[in-house]
């Protein structure tokens, strides 16, 4: 059986908040079994406590707001984030403002400081959610909505023609997902089903074809060879492809028009913006 876990010593970090602009100081510290997560305000009368859960989240438009007995705290995300990625159950957070501090925007700083105190095991046993039958959350004003069903593996069925985000604080495998689901990476257990193909069974002398057949990518960076112009960099692809080569200038032309690059065409990499070269 896993059982919890806590912080073996505090930290805190300070620095402004996003929405009020103040000086702000959050700690965390060790909490007992069962505690759960709890922020108290330590700025106002009687030091109030909020549990953070989600019966008290009040909004979420800028920021995860939670809220109770008249007392708010927020932009709580990513000090929630990094607890929960690191598997700590248990933290009492004491916060000397209506906000916690911005940083620099992300979980990185809780999550190394949570690594420099450690944690520990404690004695209760975690408790765990098990989901037994469809449970389905959708926002009718656009149509999104998040489906989880019962199964015992993790696995995941994504939709053609939809658009999805991969979300997830630094280290939490974003990354290597998509490296896996574009055989970039081959992963060690399981199977990924592409239309019908299951792609880990794809052998690795396949594999460049099936990518450069089914998947498109759009890179971080850009990609491009500096000593061929925007033209050649698309010819090459398209020769890559096998696509005739009576055929690629129309193909260039066709393409370049409907993303409105066609006038960049004899620039080279170093002669267009960066949202060109993404293009």
């Amino acid at each position: 059986m896993l059982k919890q876990k806590t912080l073996k010593d505090s930290f805190s970090l300070s620095g402004k908040g996003l929405h009020t602009g103040l000086d702000l100081t959050v700690t965390f510290n060790p909490a007992p079994d069962n505690h759960g997560y709890k922020i108290q305000r330590i700025d106002l009368e009687g030091q109030p406590t909020i549990d953070a859960v989600a019966d008290n989240v009040t909004e979420t438009t800028r920021g995860t707001v939670l809220s109770k007995n008249g007392v708010k705290v927020s932009t709580v995300e990513h000090g929630m984030a990094a607890l929960y990625a690191l598997g700590i159950d248990n933290c009492l957070i004491q916060v000397n403002g209506p906000e916690f501090p911005i940083l620099d925007g992300s979980a990185q700083y809780y999550v190394q400081e949570i690594e420099r105190v450690g944690t520990e095991e404690q004695s209760a046993v975690k408790d765990f959610y098990i989901i037994k039958s469809k449970i389905e959350f959708r926002d009718e004003a656009t149509g999104s909505s998040i489906i989880v069903l019962p199964d015992e593996n993790f696995s995941l069925n994504v939709k053609a023609n939809t658009i999805h985000a991969i979300i997830g604080p630094n280290g939490s495998g974003k990354t290597t997902l998509l490296n896996c689901i574009s055989t970039i990476d081959t992963v060690s257990a399981g199977h990924i089903f592409l239309e019908g193909t299951d792609i880990t069974e794809i052998k690795p002398k396949s594999l460049a074809r099936f990518r450069r057949e089914n998947l498109g990518f759009i890179f971080q960076d850009f990609n491009l060879l500096d000593t061929l112009t925007i033209s050649e960099n698309i010819a090459l692809a398209l020769a890559i492809n096998k696509v005739p080569a009576g055929s690629v200038e129309s193909c260039i032309l066709n393409i370049t028009e409907k993303l409105n690059i066609s006038d960049i065409l004899n620039k080279y990499p170093y002669q267009v913006s960066g949202g060109q070269k993404q293009r």
